[in-house]
């Protein structure tokens, strides 16, 4: 159950969120939830995907390799048979590399960042405009990153794959639009999460990030699913192509 402080009705649609066992990706599934969608999160792992379909009340439990183009066909193949045609994509799979300058970046750490965060991405958004046949407002929200509007130094890959997102989420909005299938990003800040949480509370950490932010704290997980909530919400019918920061003000400075 997330607290998210957002009236949105979506009764009666379905809603994949790829990534959406954890994080970021779990608030937005259990967001969607509260608003009344049906909801298959999913990821790699059989365990994290059957603990969050049980949170969101939905019996379909699809372990998913993104990267994985019949495994990323069998998830919406499964849900368009046991739950129903989908209205809503999230992509929301990602990982972050080690920082390093980009001499020290090997291809295999290159390849594995870009595979999940872009090609990931890429391939489920290909794909699910084929089990979107229904009527009414359609949509995919992508997650990307602040760090798809600014580098930071040592994040090449990471940069590269959230710059890609936001790229092809306006890509996609042109080729799409005729399908009236909307495509948004999200592009979030500091969050702090379950995973992140330690790393964060360091003093020193802490302190740069607030006294960068004008806001001066990280977002909680249900800010950031409140507005992901509006993307894909009767609210947006006529917004596509855009990227929402929510960052805090981070990159204005």
């Amino acid at each position: 159950m997330s607290d998210v402080g957002i009236s949105a009705d979506l009764d009666g649609r379905v809603a994949v969120v790829v990534g959406g066992t954890t994080g970021i990706g779990r608030a937005i599934a259990e967001a969607l939830d509260d608003a009344g969608a049906a909801v298959v999160p999913t990821s790699r792992t059989e365990e994290r995907v059957a603990e969050a379909a049980a949170a969101v009340g939905t019996d379909l439990v699809c372990p998913t390799d993104v990267t994985e183009r019949a495994a990323v066909r069998t998830l919406f193949e499964r849900t368009v048979e046991e739950v129903g045609e989908i209205d809503v994509l999230v992509n929301s799979a990602g990982v972050i590399q080690a920082a390093k300058p980009v001499a020290d970046v090997s291809d295999e750490e290159w390849a594995a960042v870009l595979d999940t965060n872009l090609y990931g991405v890429f391939l489920a958004s290909q794909l699910v405009p084929e089990y979107m046949t229904g009527s009414g407002d359609r949509s995919i929200l992508n997650v990307g990153s602040m760090n798809g509007e600014r580098a930071v130094a040592g994040l090449s890959a990471y940069s590269a794959s959230k710059f890609g997102v936001k790229g092809l989420t306006e890509t996609l909005a042109l080729e799409y639009a005729d399908e009236d299938v909307r495509v948004n990003a999200l592009a979030p800040g500091y969050v702090k999460t379950r995973q992140n949480e330690e790393a964060l509370e360091d003093p020193d950490t802490r302190d740069a990030i607030h006294g960068r932010t004008p806001l001066s704290r990280y977002a909680t997980l249900d800010e950031v699913a409140a507005s992901a909530l509006f993307l894909v919400s009767p609210g947006a019918t006529f917004v596509t192509g855009e990227t929402l920061v929510v960052d805090g003000g981070f990159t204005t400075k």
